[in-house]
């Protein structure tokens, strides 16, 4: 499928029929100030066209409502949409699915959001993803809510991001409290030092390895609040917007910085189990990038020995025992052994 950034910005009229548009009312942070976001609306609800439209009456979007069918999805196209809201309680569940399934062609990401009162339609396009920016239930303000955090990953992913600004964003994600800068030293050096005591893995991949367990979590700054600051044990679905992180780091780091590919795949895998039961690709064994595996056993070791919102840390030794008891199911065991006697000579 064609990018839809690289085609000219459409005027949102189309042969034979126009969309809905709400206008704009000039009030944004780009550059050129006359640019409006689009926001493309797959339904034939007019109630949520309505409240999607009054959400936004005060800023600078347009919205556009496109029915559920071949014609409907040919115009979302042309509209070149910089969000697109899903009705999964529309009817055409089957079309819909292959309609996010074709989006995964493009070469640029476009956030999408899922509405949609039913849990079992919302699940089964879920699975079509990868999308980052997916939620459910939206009423009120908090469609609002999510079309501007939507809006605001969006437009940093069209900027160029440097590393600058990736740590800029890791300031942000500490001051809102979903990371600590101790955490991500901590990861950075414990990843180091058993990379380090692996005799295939390169220098060079060891500043790389550096980089990318820096900036592992950067993807969280696209989940909402409630979900990563709740002391409360999460729901099944919140669980799954949290595992939606891995992504989001990933196409940051991939498609709009100059680090490159390894450092975006340790990113997007450090959350894969030795056993294929991790996510967000099901990677099994060696299959799992080295420094995704590496990440994965220092980034648990130190989240377990540290405070948390929902918990509280354990002594090392039982962090330990718990890696060694998990090697072979979630982690690497090699890395496991690398990572006890690193520790031990290290406490020495």
């Amino acid at each position: 499928m064609e990018n839809l950034r690289k085609l000219p910005l459409s005027s949102g009229t189309f042969p034979g029929q126009e969309p809905e548009l709400a206008p704009g009312h000039n009030i944004n942070t780009h550059a050129d100030k006359t640019y409006a976001t689009k926001i493309g609306i797959l339904t034939e609800d007019r109630a949520l066209f309505g409240a999607v439209k009054y959400s936004v009456q005060d800023m600078n979007f347009n919205v556009g409502m496109f029915p559920v069918n071949a014609n409907g999805f040919a115009k979302i196209y042309s509209y070149y949409p910089d969000i697109i809201i899903i009705d999964t309680d529309n009817p055409m569940l089957e079309k819909l699915r292959l309609f996010m399934k074709n989006l995964q062609q493009m070469e640029e990401y476009i956030p999408v959001i899922l509405v949609g009162k039913n849990k079992f339609r919302i699940n089964f396009l879920w699975k079509e993803g990868p999308y980052d920016f997916v939620y459910y239930d939206l009423i009120g303000d908090e469609i609002l809510m999510h079309i501007k955090r939507a809006e605001r990953i969006r437009f940093m992913l069209e900027t160029n991001v440097t590393e600058n600004m990736l740590d800029f964003l890791v300031r942000i994600s500490e001051a809102k409290g979903y990371i600590t800068l101790k955490h991500i030293n901590n990861v950075v050096r414990l990843s180091i030092e058993i990379a380090k005591n692996i005799k295939t893995v390169s220098d060079e991949y060891i500043n790389e390895l550096a980089l990318a367990a820096r900036y592992h979590d950067i993807g969280k700054i696209a989940i909402p609040d409630k979900i990563l600051l709740s002391p409360n044990k999460l729901s099944k679905r919140d669980y799954e917007i949290i595992k939606r992180h891995t992504t989001v780091g990933y196409h940051i780091v991939k498609n709009f910085t100059s680090l490159g590919e390894n450092i975006a795949s340790m990113i997007r895998h450090h959350h894969e189990w030795w056993n294929g039961m991790g996510y967000p690709d099901g990677l099994k064994g060696v299959d799992i990038p080295i420094g995704a595996r590496i990440i994965s056993v220092a980034d648990a070791f130190d989240t377990m020995t540290s405070d948390r919102i929902y918990r509280k840390r354990i002594q090392a030794d039982k962090a330990i025992e718990e890696l060694i008891r998990m090697s072979g199911t979630q982690f690497d065991p090699d890395v496991v052994k690398v990572f006890t006697m690193v520790y031990f000579s290290m406490v020495e």
